[in-house]
């Protein structure tokens, strides 16, 4: 594949994880996804990959996902603090 200095175009075949209920329990399916990523998330990839934590760029981005998720869904009540207290703080007229 072809490398430019600022940017990779990778064929990871990301396998993101959907979960569905059926019957009452948890089944798990997987969908290819292909992404571009740049030279330095190529080099984070293949580190995770070389440490041996990770046994495919699949499991790399999967967990990328997961603390993605994780964030913002932690991103929301932070805000929603920030303004409460904004809001507090405003001079009343």
């Amino acid at each position: 594949m072809a490398r430019t200095q600022d940017h990779c175009r990778c064929g990871i075949r990301a396998l993101v994880s959907n979960l569905h209920t059926a019957h009452g329990s948890a089944m798990t399916t997987r969908r290819t996804l292909t992404v571009s990523i740049t030279a330095e998330q190529d080099a984070l990839v293949r580190a995770c990959l070389n440490s041996g934590r990770y046994a495919s760029a699949s499991e790399v981005v999967r967990a990328a996902l997961r603390l993605l998720s994780r964030e913002e869904a932690n991103a929301i009540p932070a805000l929603r603090s920030e303004v409460v207290e904004v809001v507090k703080a405003a001079p009343r007229a």
